[in-house]
């Protein structure tokens, strides 16, 4: 690893571009095959100022990642100068619809048939103001059920006279997409949050 500092006045692409063209003239001398030098810049934008570790004994890693993505890293974006990433480590708390393809062939039904159900039965819309006496109160349709769990019992469609849900065909949970990095304190999971 070579390290080059530089003057605050100095153009770092130009600089970066000579140092790239030396470190070029190195490779005629390294062993065949071997991977090129890489070249990072580094300046107060790029190397993390602060770093936290988000870890429980109780919550879950998809617990823990919410908590870091929609509590703290919103109040943190919001300190002039700051950048910060969405978080390393954790679950993403997402709603996963397993379906059982043998059951929807045996009742005619496909994938978009469970996907256009829950679409039409999962909303909250305005539906605008009513006015009781002097007061004048703002009105919402939530159709949205309060539990995950809930979905299950949506209707797709009659089948012959005989009403088809969700839990006949399907399997509505809390779930996480594939994990793509995963963050260890103390021998536990967590999370990692950079702030730059």
């Amino acid at each position: 690893m070579v390290k080059v500092y530089f003057q605050p006045n100095v153009n770092i692409n130009a600089a970066l571009a000579q140092i790239t063209a030396a470190s070029q003239t190195v490779l005629k001398l390294l062993p065949p095959g071997i991977t090129p030098p890489y070249v990072l810049s580094f300046n107060a934008s790029s190397v993390p100022i602060l770093q936290l570790a988000l870890s429980s004994n109780s919550l879950s890693q998809a617990q823990i990642f919410d908590a870091g993505q929609n509590f703290i890293r919103p109040q943190l974006a919001t300190v002039y100068g700051a950048a910060v990433p969405s978080p390393y480590g954790g679950k993403v708390l997402q709603v996963q619809v397993d379906l059982n393809q043998d059951k929807l062939q045996a009742y005619g039904l496909s994938s978009q048939d469970v996907v256009g159900a829950i679409a039409r039965q999962n909303l909250v819309t305005p539906v605008g103001t009513e006015k009781v006496g002097i007061f004048e109160y703002i009105v919402d349709l939530n159709d949205s059920p309060k539990e995950i769990s809930e979905l299950n019992d949506l209707p797709i469609r009659d089948v012959n006279g005989t009403p088809v849900y969700i839990h006949d065909v399907a399997y509505v949970h809390a779930g996480a997409p594939p994990q793509t990095n995963m963050v260890r304190v103390d021998g536990s999971n967590a999370v990692l949050m950079t702030i730059l």
